[in-house]
């Protein structure tokens, strides 16, 4: 039960991108550090950009950071990042005072030279932290729009003819790996493989148990009508494009019955072993 449990946890929060609040995603988190640089133009609003493209759960992930300049008595600063998976885009307008509050708590979150296991729980709860994150989030000051993100795009094109094909979605301390092997028999056999290593921070989810590195491997042999199933229960985790923060954890919210029943499959269709 507690590796079904396990898959259930992994495959939500890394389908729902909502993985920071639960998993160690501290390099990634290191990898799109805006720099002191970007931070001195945006104190002055003086027009900069920076950006970059860095491996994000084993996908190629491009971003960008703007300082649009002064418009109406607001600093405009944009943020971007396009993946494979789906885009986002926030455009923030500050007033001088909230630029000020936003620049002095970010100077001291860029003090962390890197964001690792044993820190991030404690950053999470900084008070530096948590006012760049309530800024960000709040809609008077931030607006964010997002296509649909589709984490399982390339593995269902495959499923549908049943074609060779291997992908692996990592985070810091965990990685899925699907892989479709082929058809023998009229069956396609598929294969999705789960580990786990449990920080401080994510054994807090289970009690707080010890939990080590933990795996768990699905082996499956769809017949048509499963395989069929299995491709409609991922089309079912999309997340579809919106306009806000709040729609974002909306949406999220709503794939709870979904991802139930993408776990109840598995359970029911496949052999799960260690």
């Amino acid at each position: 039960m507690k590796k079904i449990l396990l898959f259930a946890l992994f495959t939500f929060i890394t389908t729902t991108a909502s993985a920071q609040l639960n998993l160690d995603m501290s390099s990634i988190i290191s990898k799109l550090k805006m720099s002191e640089a970007f931070i001195a133009h945006l104190e002055t609003c003086t027009p900069y950009k920076e950006g970059d493209t860095t491996d994000v759960a084993g996908q190629k992930y491009s971003y960008m950071y703007r300082v649009i300049g002064q418009e109406d008595g607001l600093c405009i600063f944009e943020t971007s990042g396009d993946a494979e998976s789906g885009s986002n885009k926030s455009v923030c307008r500050f007033d001088e005072q909230t630029l000020t509050q936003y620049v002095t708590a970010m100077k001291e979150v860029l003090k962390v030279t890197e964001f690792t296991t044993d820190n991030m729980q404690t950053m999470m709860q900084d008070k530096n932290f948590v006012a760049v994150a309530d800024i960000f989030n709040n809609e008077k000051y931030c607006q964010t729009s997002y296509s649909a993100i589709d984490n399982y795009k390339k593995v269902r094109q495959h499923l549908e003819n049943c074609s060779s094909y291997t992908e692996t979605q990592s985070l810091d301390n965990a990685s899925i790996t699907y892989n479709i092997k082929g058809r023998s028999g009229g069956l396609c056999n598929f294969e999705q493989k789960i580990n786990i290593v449990f920080s401080k921070m994510l054994a807090a989810s289970f009690g707080g148990e010890d939990m080590g590195e933990q795996s768990i491997v699905f082996t499956c042999a769809l017949n048509p009508a499963q395989r069929r199933e299995l491709i409609s229960l991922f089309k079912g985790m999309i997340i579809p494009a919106g306009n806000s923060m709040a729609a974002l954890s909306e949406a999220i919210n709503d794939l709870a019955p979904m991802q139930q029943k993408l776990t109840e499959f598995f359970q029911q269709n496949c052999i799960i072993s260690d």
